[in-house]
């Protein structure tokens, strides 16, 4: 948590949106995972370049989030963020 500029990086808007943590009102307890009542099932999803990408449906959310975690090291690089 130390931001003097000499430990800051350049990043550009979208950079840091991949960064940001999880929202506080999030109930599945993973970044990028939600429930999908009609179906029953866990849907994993990312956004890239202001398109939003499924990435599927899970019997778990754990099964969701590994899918989500692998997909945000793909697209996201080292801005990627899971927690």
């Amino acid at each position: 948590m130390d931001n003097r500029i000499e430990n800051l990086r350049p990043a550009t808007k979208a950079e840091n949106g991949w960064n940001r943590g999880k929202n506080k009102n999030n109930k599945s307890g993973f970044k990028g995972v939600t429930f999908d009542a009609c179906r029953g099932k866990w849907k994993a999803s990312i956004g890239v370049h202001g398109k939003v990408k499924q990435l599927g449906r899970f019997s778990s959310p754990e099964a969701a989030s590994s899918a989500y975690e692998i997909a945000a090291q793909k697209f996201c690089g080292q801005f990627a963020r899971v927690t």
